[in-house]
């Protein structure tokens, strides 16, 4: 049994007895209770009945809302969620540190020339390291929301497109300029049906989950979620995961590198 699973039993296991005591507990002050009633004064029954009947109550409430805080704090945690980022920019620099000394990196955007360009470093290192993986998902030039999107948030005609080129270009390059038994694996998809509603930086076993902005203006940045992989399959580390396999299972993301075209 795994180390979650052994710490929620224990603590269900623990609420159930507490419970139990409790119940016990109201019991055994009932009889107490009726038992001193005909060896004590009035005054005195009444202030000792109180105060056995305050500090049971206090004792139930405390395990009822231990409980609930257990519950929503499981409910919480089963996500993988550790924090959350205003803006994105406040992790390039751990996202960066975290690819220099990864294993696996997992990376879905639209076009990548921007975080290329402040990351290429940390990419470069990675790609040196034998035994390393990294698979890049961008959008294919052919999307049909490529243009809704350039002129939403009023960027040139085809900019997104000569960006896509540019970031698979400089890709293959940096892999091919590394000697074949030293480099990492590199696999580059093109998401070729879809459109963007969120970006995402899996580093081993964190994520770094990017909703897209809704707004046209470009000065706003949208948030960043970060997130641990747990061992609930419905976390959000999983459940990403799931979601890239079912869209290369239907063929909306499209390997081109290696094999494939360009």
């Amino acid at each position: 049994m795994k180390l979650e699973k052994i710490v929620i039993w224990f603590s269900e296991v623990k609420f159930r007895y507490g419970i139990i005591i409790c119940c016990i507990l109201a019991i055994v002050i009932a009889l107490l209770l009726n038992f001193l009633k005909d060896n004590l004064l009035e005054d005195w029954y009444s202030a000792i009945s109180n105060t056995l009947i305050a500090l049971s109550a206090s004792v139930m409430v405390s395990f009822l809302w231990n409980k609930v805080i257990f519950d929503h704090t499981q409910h919480y945690a089963k996500s993988g969620i550790r924090d959350y980022f205003d803006d994105f920019s406040e992790v390039q620099i751990a996202i960066a540190k975290k690819i220099e000394k990864a294993k696996n990196v997992e990376i879905f955007f639209m076009y990548g020339s921007t975080f290329l360009n402040a990351n290429s470093s940390a990419i470069k290192k990675l790609m040196k390291k034998k035994n390393s993986n990294l698979i890049v998902m961008l959008a294919d030039e052919q999307n049909n929301f490529l243009p809704i999107y350039e002129q939403y948030w009023n960027y040139e005609k085809d900019q997104f497109k000569k960006s896509i080129n540019k970031t698979i270009c400089e890709l293959k390059k940096w892999h091919g300029e590394i000697a074949q038994e030293n480099r990492c694996n590199l696999e580059i998809y093109k998401f070729t049906k879809g459109c963007f509603t969120y970006s995402y930086y899996k580093i081993d076993n964190d994520i770094y989950f990017v909703p897209s902005k809704a707004v046209a203006e470009k000065s706003f940045k949208p948030i960043t979620i970060y997130a641990c992989k747990t061992t609930n399959e419905n976390c959000m580390y999983e459940r990403v995961g799931r979601e890239k396999a079912h869209m290369i299972g239907s063929g909306e993301l499209v390997k081109i590198y290696p094999g494939g075209s360009s």
